[in-house]
Protein backbone atom coordinates (compact mmCIF):
# COMPACT_ATOMS: atom_id res chain seq x y z
CA UNK A 1 0.00 0.00 0.00
CA UNK A 2 2.79 2.41 0.96
CA UNK A 3 4.57 1.62 -2.30
CA UNK A 4 1.43 2.54 -4.27
CA UNK A 5 1.05 5.83 -2.40
CA UNK A 6 4.68 6.74 -3.05
CA UNK A 7 4.20 5.85 -6.73
CA UNK A 8 1.10 8.00 -7.02
CA UNK A 9 2.85 10.95 -5.37
CA UNK A 10 5.92 10.54 -7.62
CA UNK A 11 3.74 10.28 -10.72
CA UNK A 12 1.73 13.33 -9.77
CA UNK A 13 4.91 15.28 -9.14
CA UNK A 14 6.27 14.32 -12.57
CA UNK A 15 3.03 15.44 -14.23
CA UNK A 16 3.18 18.75 -12.32
CA UNK A 17 6.78 19.41 -13.38
CA UNK A 18 5.89 18.40 -16.94
CA UNK A 19 3.09 20.93 -16.92
CA UNK A 20 5.50 23.62 -15.79
CA UNK A 21 7.87 22.88 -18.69
CA UNK A 22 4.91 22.93 -21.06
CA UNK A 23 4.03 26.43 -19.81
CA UNK A 24 7.64 27.55 -20.32
CA UNK A 25 7.61 26.12 -23.84
CA UNK A 26 4.41 27.92 -24.82
CA UNK A 27 5.77 31.14 -23.37
CA UNK A 28 8.97 30.74 -25.37
CA UNK A 29 7.09 30.12 -28.60
CA UNK A 30 4.86 33.11 -27.93
CA UNK A 31 7.95 35.16 -27.13
CA UNK A 32 8.68 37.35 -24.15
CA UNK A 33 6.58 40.55 -24.38
CA UNK A 34 9.22 42.55 -22.50
CA UNK A 35 12.02 41.45 -24.82
CA UNK A 36 9.87 42.05 -27.90
CA UNK A 37 8.98 45.53 -26.75
CA UNK A 38 12.59 46.41 -25.90
CA UNK A 39 13.84 45.20 -29.28
CA UNK A 40 11.02 46.97 -31.09
CA UNK A 41 11.80 50.26 -29.35
CA UNK A 42 15.58 50.01 -29.78
CA UNK A 43 16.80 52.47 -32.47
CA UNK A 44 18.04 50.46 -35.47
CA UNK A 45 21.29 51.96 -36.76
CA UNK A 46 22.35 51.13 -40.32
CA UNK A 47 24.57 54.09 -41.26
CA UNK A 48 27.31 53.47 -38.67
CA UNK A 49 26.57 56.74 -36.82
CA UNK A 50 25.39 57.22 -33.26
CA UNK A 51 22.73 59.76 -32.33
CA UNK A 52 23.50 61.61 -29.05
CA UNK A 53 19.79 61.42 -28.22
CA UNK A 54 20.19 57.63 -27.74
CA UNK A 55 22.83 58.07 -25.05
CA UNK A 56 22.37 55.43 -22.34
CA UNK A 57 19.75 53.55 -24.36
CA UNK A 58 19.86 50.08 -25.87
CA UNK A 59 20.32 50.20 -29.63
CA UNK A 60 20.58 47.72 -32.50
CA UNK A 61 23.74 48.51 -34.48
CA UNK A 62 24.33 46.86 -37.86
CA UNK A 63 27.88 46.16 -39.00
CA UNK A 64 29.33 44.41 -42.04
CA UNK A 65 31.09 41.10 -41.49
CA UNK A 66 33.98 42.64 -43.44
CA UNK A 67 34.53 44.91 -40.43
CA UNK A 68 35.08 41.98 -38.06
CA UNK A 69 38.76 41.64 -37.19
CA UNK A 70 40.78 38.73 -35.85
CA UNK A 71 41.16 37.72 -32.24
CA UNK A 72 44.09 37.87 -29.81
CA UNK A 73 44.65 35.67 -26.79
CA UNK A 74 46.60 38.38 -25.02
CA UNK A 75 47.43 36.07 -22.11
CA UNK A 76 49.33 33.63 -24.34
CA UNK A 77 50.27 35.99 -27.17
CA UNK A 78 48.45 33.98 -29.84
CA UNK A 79 46.37 35.60 -32.60
CA UNK A 80 43.72 34.07 -34.87
CA UNK A 81 41.73 35.02 -37.96
CA UNK A 82 38.38 34.42 -36.26
CA UNK A 83 35.98 36.95 -34.67
CA UNK A 84 35.46 34.72 -31.60
CA UNK A 85 37.91 32.18 -30.18
CA UNK A 86 37.39 29.79 -27.26
CA UNK A 87 40.44 28.56 -25.37
CA UNK A 88 39.86 25.15 -23.82
CA UNK A 89 42.17 23.96 -21.05
CA UNK A 90 42.15 20.47 -19.55
CA UNK A 91 44.16 18.88 -16.78
CA UNK A 92 44.82 15.16 -16.31
CA UNK A 93 43.34 14.03 -13.01
CA UNK A 94 42.99 10.79 -11.05
CA UNK A 95 39.81 10.06 -9.11
CA UNK A 96 41.73 7.84 -6.69
CA UNK A 97 39.63 4.83 -7.66
CA UNK A 98 41.41 3.67 -10.78
CA UNK A 99 40.21 6.23 -13.33
CA UNK A 100 42.48 8.85 -14.86
CA UNK A 101 40.77 11.37 -17.13
CA UNK A 102 41.05 14.83 -18.67
CA UNK A 103 38.90 17.48 -17.01
CA UNK A 104 38.19 21.05 -18.12
CA UNK A 105 39.67 23.91 -16.11
CA UNK A 106 36.95 26.56 -16.16
CA UNK A 107 38.40 28.73 -13.40
CA UNK A 108 41.86 29.08 -11.89
CA UNK A 109 44.05 31.61 -10.12
CA UNK A 110 46.59 31.42 -12.95
CA UNK A 111 46.16 31.75 -16.71
CA UNK A 112 45.83 28.01 -17.32
CA UNK A 113 42.05 27.95 -17.64
CA UNK A 114 39.26 28.32 -20.19
CA UNK A 115 38.63 31.72 -21.69
CA UNK A 116 36.83 33.39 -24.59
CA UNK A 117 38.34 36.12 -26.74
CA UNK A 118 36.56 38.51 -29.10
CA UNK A 119 37.82 40.28 -32.18
CA UNK A 120 37.87 44.00 -32.85
CA UNK A 121 35.28 45.73 -35.03
CA UNK A 122 36.67 48.38 -37.35
CA UNK A 123 34.83 51.65 -37.96
CA UNK A 124 34.20 55.03 -36.35
CA UNK A 125 32.12 53.53 -33.51
CA UNK A 126 33.78 51.43 -30.80
CA UNK A 127 31.98 48.09 -30.47
CA UNK A 128 32.41 46.07 -27.28
CA UNK A 129 33.84 42.76 -28.54
CA UNK A 130 31.88 40.77 -25.98
CA UNK A 131 28.70 41.67 -27.90
CA UNK A 132 29.88 39.02 -30.38
CA UNK A 133 29.43 36.30 -27.76
CA UNK A 134 26.25 34.89 -29.33
CA UNK A 135 27.59 34.71 -32.89
CA UNK A 136 26.44 31.39 -34.28
CA UNK A 137 28.57 30.42 -37.28
CA UNK A 138 30.49 27.15 -37.06
CA UNK A 139 32.74 26.31 -34.13
CA UNK A 140 35.84 24.65 -35.55
CA UNK A 141 38.59 22.97 -33.57
CA UNK A 142 41.73 24.77 -34.72
CA UNK A 143 44.60 22.97 -36.36
CA UNK A 144 48.20 23.80 -37.16
CA UNK A 145 47.35 26.10 -40.09
CA UNK A 146 45.23 28.35 -37.82
CA UNK A 147 48.25 29.36 -35.70
CA UNK A 148 51.17 31.66 -36.39
CA UNK A 149 54.35 29.59 -36.11
CA UNK A 150 56.45 32.38 -34.59
CA UNK A 151 53.81 33.04 -31.89
CA UNK A 152 53.71 29.34 -30.96
CA UNK A 153 57.50 29.24 -30.78
CA UNK A 154 57.55 32.32 -28.56
CA UNK A 155 54.96 30.82 -26.21
CA UNK A 156 56.86 27.53 -25.90
CA UNK A 157 60.11 29.42 -25.35
CA UNK A 158 58.56 31.42 -22.49
CA UNK A 159 56.99 28.25 -21.09
CA UNK A 160 59.72 25.67 -21.61
CA UNK A 161 57.70 22.70 -20.34
CA UNK A 162 55.16 23.12 -23.17
CA UNK A 163 55.31 22.03 -26.79
CA UNK A 164 52.79 21.40 -29.57
CA UNK A 165 51.16 18.09 -30.46
CA UNK A 166 48.79 17.34 -33.34
CA UNK A 167 46.04 14.91 -32.35
CA UNK A 168 43.03 14.08 -34.56
CA UNK A 169 43.86 17.14 -36.72
CA UNK A 170 43.65 19.44 -33.67
CA UNK A 171 46.70 21.34 -32.46
CA UNK A 172 47.33 21.06 -28.72
CA UNK A 173 49.75 23.00 -26.56
CA UNK A 174 50.73 20.54 -23.85
CA UNK A 175 53.37 19.57 -21.29
CA UNK A 176 52.84 15.85 -21.87
CA UNK A 177 52.64 13.50 -24.86
CA UNK A 178 49.59 12.81 -27.04
CA UNK A 179 49.86 9.11 -26.21
CA UNK A 180 48.37 10.09 -22.83
CA UNK A 181 45.39 11.91 -24.37
CA UNK A 182 42.89 9.10 -23.80
CA UNK A 183 41.01 8.58 -20.53
CA UNK A 184 41.73 5.20 -18.93
CA UNK A 185 40.46 2.84 -16.23
CA UNK A 186 42.93 0.78 -14.22
CA UNK A 187 41.10 -2.46 -14.97
CA UNK A 188 41.30 -1.90 -18.74
CA UNK A 189 45.05 -1.32 -19.12
CA UNK A 190 48.27 -2.97 -18.10
CA UNK A 191 49.92 -2.12 -14.80
CA UNK A 192 52.78 -0.46 -16.67
CA UNK A 193 50.43 1.76 -18.70
CA UNK A 194 48.53 2.76 -15.58
CA UNK A 195 51.80 3.67 -13.82
CA UNK A 196 52.85 5.77 -16.83
CA UNK A 197 49.54 7.63 -16.69
CA UNK A 198 49.87 8.20 -12.95
CA UNK A 199 53.20 9.91 -13.58
CA UNK A 200 51.44 12.29 -16.00
CA UNK A 201 48.67 13.36 -13.60
CA UNK A 202 48.68 17.14 -13.37
CA UNK A 203 49.61 17.63 -17.02
CA UNK A 204 47.80 20.18 -19.18
CA UNK A 205 46.57 20.25 -22.73
CA UNK A 206 45.29 23.40 -24.42
CA UNK A 207 43.38 23.76 -27.67
CA UNK A 208 41.23 26.39 -29.38
CA UNK A 209 37.89 26.64 -31.17
CA UNK A 210 37.19 29.42 -33.63
CA UNK A 211 33.83 30.76 -34.84
CA UNK A 212 33.73 30.65 -38.64
CA UNK A 213 30.94 32.75 -40.17
CA UNK A 214 31.33 31.24 -43.63
CA UNK A 215 30.12 33.04 -46.75
CA UNK A 216 26.39 33.10 -46.02
CA UNK A 217 26.42 35.95 -43.48
CA UNK A 218 26.78 39.45 -44.92
CA UNK A 219 26.14 41.48 -41.77
CA UNK A 220 25.41 41.22 -38.09
CA UNK A 221 23.46 43.38 -35.68
CA UNK A 222 24.78 43.86 -32.16
CA UNK A 223 22.33 44.87 -29.46
CA UNK A 224 23.90 46.89 -26.66
CA UNK A 225 23.91 50.13 -24.71
CA UNK A 226 25.13 53.35 -26.32
CA UNK A 227 27.70 55.10 -24.14
CA UNK A 228 29.52 58.00 -25.74
CA UNK A 229 31.04 56.76 -29.00
CA UNK A 230 30.69 53.13 -27.96
CA UNK A 231 28.17 50.30 -27.95
CA UNK A 232 28.79 48.22 -24.84
CA UNK A 233 27.56 45.01 -23.26
CA UNK A 234 25.69 45.80 -20.06
CA UNK A 235 25.45 42.44 -18.31
CA UNK A 236 22.96 43.62 -15.68
CA UNK A 237 20.58 45.37 -18.04
CA UNK A 238 20.83 43.66 -21.40
CA UNK A 239 17.66 43.19 -23.43
CA UNK A 240 18.00 39.45 -23.94
CA UNK A 241 20.36 36.48 -23.70
CA UNK A 242 21.33 37.01 -27.34
CA UNK A 243 23.72 39.88 -28.03
CA UNK A 244 23.91 39.73 -31.82
CA UNK A 245 21.99 38.47 -34.82
CA UNK A 246 23.12 37.45 -38.31
CA UNK A 247 21.66 38.64 -41.64
CA UNK A 248 19.28 41.07 -39.98
CA UNK A 249 18.69 44.39 -41.76
CA UNK A 250 15.74 46.05 -40.00
CA UNK A 251 13.64 45.92 -36.83
CA UNK A 252 11.10 43.51 -38.32
CA UNK A 253 13.80 40.96 -39.20
CA UNK A 254 15.34 41.47 -35.76
CA UNK A 255 12.05 40.57 -34.05
CA UNK A 256 11.55 37.56 -36.32
CA UNK A 257 15.06 36.32 -35.59
CA UNK A 258 14.58 36.73 -31.85
CA UNK A 259 11.31 34.78 -31.96
CA UNK A 260 12.95 32.00 -33.96
CA UNK A 261 15.87 31.48 -31.56
CA UNK A 262 13.67 31.71 -28.46
CA UNK A 263 11.30 29.08 -29.82
CA UNK A 264 14.07 26.88 -31.17
CA UNK A 265 15.99 26.80 -27.90
CA UNK A 266 13.60 26.96 -24.97
CA UNK A 267 10.59 25.82 -26.98
CA UNK A 268 12.02 22.54 -28.23
CA UNK A 269 13.58 21.74 -24.87
CA UNK A 270 10.41 22.67 -23.02
CA UNK A 271 8.09 20.61 -25.20
CA UNK A 272 10.45 17.63 -25.15
CA UNK A 273 10.95 17.72 -21.39
CA UNK A 274 7.26 18.31 -20.66
CA UNK A 275 6.05 15.44 -22.83
CA UNK A 276 8.61 13.05 -21.38
CA UNK A 277 7.73 13.98 -17.80
CA UNK A 278 3.96 13.95 -18.31
CA UNK A 279 4.00 10.57 -20.08
CA UNK A 280 6.37 9.17 -17.47
CA UNK A 281 4.15 10.49 -14.68
CA UNK A 282 1.04 8.93 -16.20
CA UNK A 283 2.80 5.57 -16.49
CA UNK A 284 3.90 5.76 -12.84
CA UNK A 285 0.35 6.66 -11.73
CA UNK A 286 -1.16 3.78 -13.73
CA UNK A 287 1.31 1.35 -12.19
CA UNK A 288 0.39 2.73 -8.77
CA UNK A 289 -3.26 1.81 -9.29
CA UNK A 290 -2.45 -1.74 -10.35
Amino acid sequence: MLKKIIGLIAGGFMILIGGFFLFVAFKAVAGSPDVKKALEEAPFITDGKLDPENEGENIAFMISTNDLGGTLDDEYGLSFDYPVVHREVEILKSNGAGRISWQRVYDSDDMLCDNVFFGNVSGDVEIDGSLLRSLSGTNNQLGKDDFKKDELNDFCTRNSSFHTEEYNKVLYITDTDSKYFKDINKDDVSERTYKDYQDQVGSYRICYRGTDLGNDIDSIVVVGRQVGNSVIYDEEDHIDALTCYENVHNTEELLDSNNFFSSLGIGIFGFGASIALIVGGIIVVIKGFK
